[in-house]
Order: structure tokens, then sequence, then C-alpha cells
């Protein structure tokens, strides 16, 4: 990387989509760019994810020598799970030729807070 680029902003958003393969390989290529001494270059990240406990514990050393603000989204991913969760209930109810109650029931036992 040329050291002499000046102000870089970059957005990586999305993060937990990354496959863990991919998202390891990428947070250690920004721990490099973070150490090298007397850089000619500001480098300025914002990086958004899902709150996921893997996430926390690979983003931990940039977080440590960085600011970082976390935002609350728990609800949302509540949400997302209901949802994937009332999706595949309809096809097992389909499949297996469940009554409504049946289904109703599933879905109430999986959905329980």
């Amino acid at each position: 990387m040329c050291e002499d680029a000046g102000n870089i902003i970059c957005i990586l958003d999305a993060l937990d989509e990354c496959e863990e393969r991919g998202r390891i390989q990428l947070l250690e290529a920004l721990n490099k760019l973070y150490n090298i001494e007397s850089p000619k270059f500001s480098l300025e990240i914002l990086v958004t994810s899902r709150s996921y406990a893997r996430i926390h514990q690979e983003l931990q050393t940039l977080e440590e020598r960085h600011p970082t603000i976390h935002l609350s989204g728990e609800d949302q991913i509540s949400r997302e799970i209901d949802i994937s969760i009332r999706a595949r209930l309809k096809d097992i109810t389909r499949i297996h030729r469940l009554t409504e109650d049946e289904e109703s029931t599933l879905i109430d036992e999986l959905t329980k807070p």
C-alpha cells in the first residue's frame, strides 16, 4: 500500500455477512495497517455489523485502540429470526400436512421471548 496516500475513509458494511475466513483476513489486514509506524496517511474506518459475540472477539484488538460506538440492534435481529422461523414453519406445515392449530403451537413455542 502507498504510505503517502493522504486521508482514506473506508466503510465496511455488514461485516457479519462475510464468510469467516475472509472476515478474519480483512481484520488482520486492518490491524497491520494500524500498526504502521508514522504512516503518511490517515485511515478512518466505519464498520457495521450485527452484534454477534464472534464479531466482537475478532474486532477486540481494533476496539481497544480506537473509538468504538455500539448501537443496539437486538430487536431487529429478533425480528429477522422470527421471520425466518415462520417461513421455515410454513414449509414444514405444508410438507407434513400439519393443522393450523399445530402450526400455531409450533410458532408460539419457537418464538417465545
